[in-house]
């Protein structure tokens, strides 16, 4: 198994392949290789004077930090790390900052941009989607338990065109939960029709940038060097994010994801 971030295969991981590899994604080495790898994006463009922001429309099954009870601590530990990383990168043409409010954990992908344009937008199924969605949360059934999901995050790394902080799981029951979850979803016959399918393992992360334009080889240097500083001390603080529920979202673009009161979701807390 390679000890980048990229996996070249959609299945999920067994629990102790997926903390072995989130670990392993952190290793100086291997961060500095992913900052060698990353590409600017189309999504956030800097043009010298303005960040300009695309459409890029989709729905997607995520848990939001600030709509999960219990998270106000992580809420602002989240806060202070991206405030300090602000302050060390500087370059403020270079890197586009997501909200807080859209800190999030993406739980199962359904269908974005051309895609959805395609299964979605032009079949004229937005009103009928949510149901389907449904429908599929309904069918699902994970492991019991009477507490939230606990991701504890541990340290920065750069994948695509992002700056993410990565998350392990403590315990295995977690990681079943979400896990067992995605198989369900993935599997149901009705969205499968509609081209949603496992495309790519679970990697417990919350973006916080993007990279506006590319960068050049000092900066990439720097980015490594300043994530990688500021990783070992990440772990101690002990940042856990729980994660009670989720559900289904739309977006225009990533900085913002909109829940409607026709929107379901999904609760991890079964007794």
């Amino acid at each position: 198994m390679s000890s980048t971030t990229k996996l070249e295969h959609p299945a999920d991981l067994t629990f102790s392949e997926y903390n072995r590899w989130q670990q392993n994604a952190l290793l100086f080495d291997n961060l500095r290789g992913q900052t060698f790898q990353i590409k600017a994006n189309d999504k956030y463009v800097y043009d010298g004077i303005n960040w300009l922001i695309p459409d890029y429309e989709g729905f997607a099954v995520i848990s939001t930090v600030s709509n999960n009870p219990g998270n106000d601590n992580c809420f602002n530990q989240l806060y202070n790390l991206k405030e300090e990383l602000k302050s060390l990168l500087k370059n403020e043409s270079v890197y586009y900052w997501l909200p807080e409010d859209s800190y999030h954990q993406t739980i199962a992908n359904t269908l974005s941009n051309k895609k959805y344009n395609i299964n979605i937008n032009e079949p004229g199924l937005i009103q009928q989607f949510p149901e389907m969605i449904k429908s599929a949360f309904d069918s699902i059934s994970v492991p019991a338990s009477s507490v939230p999901v606990v991701i504890k995050m541990l340290g920065f790394n750069v994948f695509g065109s992002c700056i993410a902080l990565l998350g392990v799981f403590e315990n295995n029951y977690d990681y079943e939960r979400i896990i067992t979850f995605r198989q369900q979803f993935y599997s149901y016959p009705l969205l499968n029709n509609i081209g949603i399918k496992l495309t790519r393992p679970f990697i417990g992360h919350i973006t916080f940038a993007y990279i506006g334009k590319e960068l050049t080889v000092n900066l990439r240097e720097d980015l490594a060097q300043i994530l990688h500083n500021l990783n070992k001390n990440i772990e101690s603080l002990n940042i856990n994010f729980k994660i009670t529920s989720t559900e289904l979202r739309y977006f225009k673009n990533l900085s913002y994801f909109e829940m409607k009161p026709e929107y379901p979701s999904f609760n991890f807390i079964t007794n």
